[in-house]
């Protein structure tokens, strides 16, 4: 019967585990459950919140319901609140599970205030953005861990920017009864694995004892010397009665006790074995041999002993029942995601929650460029395309709006001291990035010191950028060559730690504008004491040299020079070493006297500026000076003149 019943037990669960399979996915519900943002008012910006995903839920995309065509921006959530500012807007964050019946639902809020605001498209704030016509599914990835993220979805500024959104839940299983099929399925399944093992192993006991009876049989009949023998070595008198009855006898026990007449014959065969028959020697033996190997198998393993086999068979049963156990409970783990013990997820939950505190807390100390590495390089990139516009026109307006102050100023000097001498031209804004030093303050104005070079220069050059309002972009405020020589710390754009200091205050070895104002003056005097703190290079000694030369080989001309004070103040920005990188600019004045009557020539700019290229009047040589300093945070280092500039600005004549 074990035959019948493994085939039934199989078939029984094949069927009930198909079934089961078939209730959790062909058979299932095709409807998905969804949570939708609330009707509100319409606003000229969405802002939509990272805390609509749930990565611990698997719930990480969001589908945008709209009509027509709208961008959408990705930024970090305090840029993206900066630029909104007091614009009316809607809000969408989390999602809310509905209580008992209720659906689930999307946290929607509108904030009233201006109705239009202008078009944020291509704001440098947006880490990525993506304009799309009608309904869109989102998948959430932030480009990095730095800071929180948000996204802004908006259409010109004016016209209501789409705010329904729709996300999928967690399917929740209406019944468990595909699941029971299936346990209770592979349990039948086991169950007729088990029973056929058994029917194997009755069959083959079975064909062991048809195989004894037979030797056994073999052996009386075949073997009358042995009796004989047996009966000379007891005597006459006891062969004739006893040894028939002895058969007879061995005979109904073999047909009462199959087993033990097959073990008792087998002994008597090794016994006796001495007296076969030498004819017989040959077959004997080798049946002998095969008996003996059995019998002494049977004797010493216990696999093979009526207690070894109900012992492995047992072994076999609790491992197919382990197996059982173990098997339907993976299954469920990784089709329905079944929830650890309650007890060691809260400490997993826990062990997380401090993990990211901790984490969080040395980012902060750390600091993060507010500016990505894309960002900043299309950043350079559109300032680049700027100026190489208006330097092809030499037309100052053209650089608006992504050049100003100082840098516009001294660009529009190039184009206008270019008409008098051709030779006069801008130096071209690079945009290979070397190196960059971006602020991690997130307030504005927001500042960053940015090494470039073009690709047909052979020195790099240093830009300063600077964006003071969010909805303003970054723009060129200095832009100065490098001295040849010098260098600029390694510092990749998204290492952050850099942050805008008062150059007033000594948050390194000097304050900034104190450097730059000695700096200054020890350029045109030699012998000035603040020289003893500035590093030597090849710029400092050739300036020095021409102008001494120059002050030598005049002997009727007397030449001074005079450097204000920096009324404005320097940008000054203290990088991550504690060192402070300040940049200036200012007017210095070339002050020539002549004596005795002797008349000063000029040449090219200078004539033009002045109206005469001969004069005996006392001449002002204004020039606009623009400078960059690495400021030392130890006392036993000095400050280095990284890249300095200067451009004839006027030329006044005194009677």
């Amino acid at each position: 019967m074990r035959f019948p019943a493994s085939i039934i037990a199989f078939i029984l669960g094949l069927l009930m585990a198909g079934i089961g399979v078939g209730l959790l996915t062909v058979w299932a519900s095709d409807e998905v459950p969804t949570a939708q943002s609330e009707e509100v008012q319409d606003a000229p910006l969405t802002v939509i919140s990272d805390e609509i995903v749930d990565p611990g839920a698997e719930r990480d995309e969001f589908t945008i319901n709209a009509e027509g065509e709208y961008t959408i921006a990705l930024a970090r959530t305090q840029d993206i609140e900066a630029w909104v500012g007091d614009a009316a807007h809607v809000t969408i964050g989390a999602v809310q599970e509905g209580a008992d019946d209720a659906p689930s639902t999307i946290e929607t809020q509108f904030t009233e205030g201006e109705a239009t605001v202008p078009d944020p498209s291509g704001s440098d704030l947006w880490a990525v953005t993506e304009t799309i016509e009608g309904d869109l599914r989102y998948r959430w990835s932030a480009p990095d861990d730095s800071g929180e993220w948000s996204l802004l979805i908006f259409r010109d500024g004016e016209e209501p920017a789409p705010s329904a959104v729709t996300v999928e839940l967690p399917e929740e299983e209406d019944s468990p009864l595909g699941t029971v099929l299936i346990v209770i399925g592979s349990l039948l399944i086991l169950v007729a694995i088990f029973l056929l093992y058994r029917a194997l192993v009755a069959r083959r006991r079975a064909g062991g004892i048809q195989q004894g009876g037979v030797q056994t049989s073999a052996t009386h009949d075949s073997t009358p010397v042995a009796a004989t023998g047996v009966t000379t070595a007891t005597g006459a008198a006891a062969a004739s009665g006893p040894t028939d009855t002895t058969a007879e006898d061995e005979m109904t026990q073999t047909e009462g006790r199959p087993e033990r007449a097959d073990r008792q014959d087998s002994q008597h065969d090794r016994v006796d074995r001495q007296d076969i028959d030498p004819a017989d020697e040959e077959l004997t033996g080798t049946l002998g041999s095969i008996s003996t190997t059995e019998s002494t198998r049977d004797a010493q393993d216990p696999d093979t002993t009526e207690e070894g086999r109900t012992w492995r068979s047992r072994s076999v049963a609790t491992a197919a029942a382990l197996a059982l156990a173990l098997s339907p409970a993976v299954l469920l783990a990784d089709a329905e995601n079944a929830a650890e013990d309650p007890a060691e997820d809260e400490s997993a939950q826990t062990e997380d929650v401090e993990a990211e505190e901790v984490e969080a807390e040395e980012g902060e100390d750390a600091g993060y460029s507010v500016l990505l590495e894309s960002q900043l390089q299309g950043i350079v990139d559109d300032i680049a395309e700027t100026t190489a516009a208006a330097d092809a026109e030499f037309n100052a307006e053209l650089l608006s709006p992504r050049v100003s102050e100082n840098a516009a100023e001294v660009r529009e000097l190039t184009y206008r001291n270019h008409e008098i001498d051709e030779d006069v031209t801008p130096d071209a804004i690079g945009t290979e990035i070397l190196s960059a030093a971006v602020t991690s303050a997130t307030d504005f104005p927001r500042q960053a010191v940015v090494i470039t070079q073009d690709a047909d220069a052979e020195i790099p050059q240093v830009l300063v950028i600077e964006q003071k309002s969010p909805r303003e972009n970054y723009e060129l405020i200095q832009a100065v060559l490098m001295v040849p020589g010098t260098e600029f710390p390694a510092i990749a754009a998204e290492d952050g730690g850099a942050e805008p200091v008062d150059p007033d205050n000594e948050d390194a070895r000097f304050a900034a504008n104190h450097a730059m104002e000695r700096v200054a003056v020890y350029l045109n005097n030699r012998e000035y004491y603040f020289g003893m703190n500035v590093e030597d290079n090849a710029y400092i000694e050739d300036l020095q040299a021409y102008q001494e030369e120059l002050s030598e080989s005049a002997e009727d001309l007397s030449i001074s020079y005079t450097r204000p004070s920096i009324e404005e103040g320097s940008t000054a920005m203290r990088l991550p070493d504690g060192s402070v990188i300040a940049v200036g600019s200012f007017d210095s004045t070339t002050q020539l006297r002549p004596e005795d009557g002797a008349s000063i020539n000029l040449s090219g700019v200078t004539a033009e500026l002045a109206g005469t290229e001969s004069i005996t009047d006392d001449v002002d040589i204004v020039n606009r000076e623009s400078m960059i300093l690495h400021i030392p945070a130890e006392d036993d280092e000095k400050v280095v003149v990284l890249g300095v500039h200067d451009i004839v600005n006027e030329v006044n004549t005194l009677d």
